[in-house]
């Protein structure tokens, strides 16, 4: 894992820092000036219907502070600076194989923009666009495209902060085991460093394990590192590669979890044997869609029933052999809050009824 700096518009500083020039009464404070324009927002309710206004319109601060201008005129750059909070550390997998060259290291990285609805008004993911303008191509000028495996340079002159922290998120020391990974988008990040690892064994004579890949995205000019990944699937490091395509002309909307429905013989074929190894990275919710699909295919490729099936997955990861690295989806959370509620009560339901059937079977 790698911690980067950044994150989409820098969210926890701007609104930390709102919150707290709102909010700072301290006594015998310069940060005090700040209290009298804000009389309005003294109860508390008033106080979250005016930070949530300012969070959800995407206000900065220098913004807000134009809106106050008597107050910004009294509070000076180190009074600002006072409450900034520091920006967290964003956490990018490696997509790279430090077996392949241990003095450099690779990202696969989306550049975030999120536009407002209604105002239009654009925020950008500060580390993206920030290793975005830091990353060059042949001569040392910056440029919108990358070689032909789809890689970027670094400027020799760009500084980033990083560190450095270890992750259970790895291959199996044995390469002749079953291999699942899915990664759509830039997912597929951490599994490109382990196909980096494959291919070197393979070109040190050393034999592999089959390896099926589910790789998605909207469209061919959105399949990252597509060169590399047929070149991989020609010469057996993928031994199948599957891509799902949601945004093609003419053609309904495919995303991996429609095709883990539609290759659940060979999936399973993969997830039966005792050493298989499954990684999956992204979005959260694709995860949970993904998982509920092989729990279908345990049961209706497999044979087992509900709690059979639960029992097999428990034991895949408590022998660390079903890995993930997900994370939420900042531009639609509260959309995706609501559903994930939703289609929580409905799985709780559904498992009830089942639950409620085998019982009435057994008393039977």
């Amino acid at each position: 894992q790698l911690g980067g700096i950044g994150g989409v518009g820098g969210d926890e500083v701007v609104n930390e820092t709102k919150k707290k020039i709102l909010h700072s009464s301290r006594e015998n404070e310069v940060v005090d000036v700040v209290k009298a324009p804000f009389e309005a927002l003294a109860q508390e309710e008033g106080k979250k219907r005016s930070i949530a206004r300012i969070v959800e319109h995407f206000v900065s601060i220098p913004e807000l502070l134009q809106q106050f201008p008597m107050t910004a005129s009294k509070l000076s750059l180190a009074d600002c600076l006072e409450v900034l909070p520091r920006l967290k550390p964003r956490h990018y997998s490696i997509a790279s194989s430090s077996e392949v060259d241990r003095n450099k290291l690779q990202l696969s990285v989306g550049k975030l923009t999120i536009t407002h609805k209604s105002t239009m008004k654009t925020r950008q993911g500060v580390c993206s666009h920030f290793l975005s303008r830091s990353t060059t191509f042949g001569s040392g000028d910056v440029v919108d495209k990358a070689d032909g495996d789809g890689v970027f340079s670094a400027r020799a002159t760009s500084f980033v902060r990083l560190g450095l922290s270890r992750s259970t998120f790895r291959l199996p020391s044995d390469l002749t085991v079953p291999l699942i990974m899915i990664g759509p988008g830039t997912g597929i990040a951490p599994m490109l460093g382990f196909l980096q690892a494959r291919e070197k064994a393979q070109a040190d004579g050393k034999q592999l394990g089959p390896c099926m890949v589910l790789f998605g995205c909207r469209a061919e000019n959105d399949f990252l590192h597509s060169d590399r990944m047929r070149r991989w699937a020609e010469t057996g490091v993928i031994t199948d590669l599957q891509v799902a395509f949601s945004r093609l002309p003419g053609r309904p909307k495919e995303y991996v979890q429609h095709i883990v429905g539609k290759r659940r013989g060979d999936i399973w074929s993969l997830l039966s044997d005792p050493l298989c190894h499954y990684y999956i990275c992204g979005d959260s919710q694709m995860a949970e869609d993904v998982f509920d699909e092989l729990k279908t295919t345990a049961k209706k490729a497999g044979g087992l029933d509900h709690l059979d099936t639960i029992e097999f997955f428990r034991k895949m990861k408590k022998e660390h052999r079903f890995q993930s690295d997900t994370w939420g989806v900042v531009a639609k959370r509260d959309v995706n809050l609501k559903k994930m509620v939703e289609k929580k009560y409905n799985q709780g339901e559904v498992w009830l009824k089942s639950f409620e059937g085998e019982e009435k079977k057994e008393e039977q």
